[in-house]
């Protein structure tokens, strides 16, 4: 009898286990409803300040009062959730009379040490993921604050012109030692909307620019320095074999997209497998896409010689020549670009 009660309080324990656990999943999902509700509020409160409202704005508006009853059924729920459970008063268990003393204290059956072994592998790895996964994800966000402070110093002094969000997430990723699709949040949009302190402005084919930050609402975070400039990463890099022609560093539109090209650094000696090792440190350096493949134009040629690009989504083309220059001893390289497609702000994006 008593074997079969400690096999029904450990399935109760694993019962209770899976609760606590769905219960978590739920107040981390009303947490980020609340941010979100009460964003979209601060959102109709400036547009209540504003005149001449367009169409859509004026939907805004009208959905406060439905977005107000949203945030009280949210907060409601926290609180219910929240609620300290009250303490009961235990039932006093009497002691084991003697008779039965020695037969409680009997081995553990089979069946009792199959469910603690099945307990032991389920819970214990599931909470060390769980508790891993919060510090990487604590380390991003303060590495990303640190990054910002720089650009937008709590004195309240903005910077003197907006920052590519490309840019601040390239030196995040650098501090953290990850990048923002490594945690949980998977994209920069949705970290920021997480975070939400952060000003952001779209300045058009998916460029995004960072604004200013509200530092009255970020929460603390100990500051994360930057990693010396000779990282692990540059002793990757490989160096070329010989002198070759002139290295192309291009930009071009890709499905209204914009991709920089590196061209004939197979001419410097370069195999595949250096282009490879070349893509990944710029898939780190920048924090964007980067691959290799077949040079355009160049896949029918009549010797049947391979010729390979490296292509990185983004305008880079500047950072690209300086690391290509500086950290590879390339010397002869020219930077190619449409009238008017680099700006000023992308030659001066600090992700050397």
């Amino acid at each position: 009898m008593q074997r079969a009660d400690r096999i029904a309080s450990l399935q109760a324990e694993r019962a209770a286990a899976e609760v606590a656990i769905a219960a978590a999943q739920e107040l981390d999902q009303l947490r980020k409803d609340q941010r979100r509700i009460q964003k979209a509020l601060r959102q109709i409160d400036d547009l209540r300040n504003k005149s001449n409202h367009n169409a859509d704005q004026r939907m805004k508006i009208e959905r406060e009062p439905s977005l107000c009853a949203e945030l009280a059924a949210t907060t409601a729920r926290l609180e219910h959730i929240l609620k300290p459970p009250q303490v009961e008063k235990e039932a006093q268990i009497s002691e084991p009379s003697g008779e039965n003393e020695e037969a409680y204290q009997d081995e553990p059956s089979a069946n009792e040490e199959d469910l603690e072994e099945e307990m032991s592998q389920e819970q214990v790895p599931f909470e060390k993921e769980e508790e891993e996964g919060l510090m990487k994800e604590d380390h991003f966000e303060a590495a990303f604050l640190s990054v910002v402070e720089e650009y937008f110093p709590r004195s309240g002094r903005k910077a003197k012109e907006p920052v590519l969000a490309n840019e601040i997430f390239g030196l995040t990723a650098r501090r953290a030692g990850c990048a923002v699709k490594e945690t949980k949040w998977k994209k920069a949009a949705k970290f920021l909307e997480h975070l939400d302190i952060v000003e952001t402005r779209d300045r058009g084919n998916g460029v995004m620019l960072v604004v200013s930050i509200d530092w009255s609402r970020a929460p603390a975070f100990e500051r994360i320095e930057a990693p010396p400039e000779d990282n692990d990463d540059d002793s990757k890099l490989p160096k070329p074999k010989k002198k070759g022609g002139r290295v192309v560093v291009a930009l071009r539109r890709i499905r209204n997209k914009n991709c920089t090209f590196v061209d004939n650094l197979d001419s410097w000696g370069f195999s595949e497998h250096d282009l490879r090792d070349i893509a990944t440190n710029f898939r780190s350096r920048f924090s964007a896409s980067a691959s290799v493949g077949p040079r355009k134009g160049t896949e029918d040629n009549k010797a049947g010689k391979v010729f390979l690009s490296i292509m990185v989504q983004g305008k880079y083309a500047p950072q690209i020549a300086h690391t290509l220059k500086s950290r590879m001893g390339i010397s002869d390289i020219v930077v190619q670009a449409p009238k008017g497609m680099l700006t000023k702000n992308d030659r001066s994006a600090n992700v050397f």
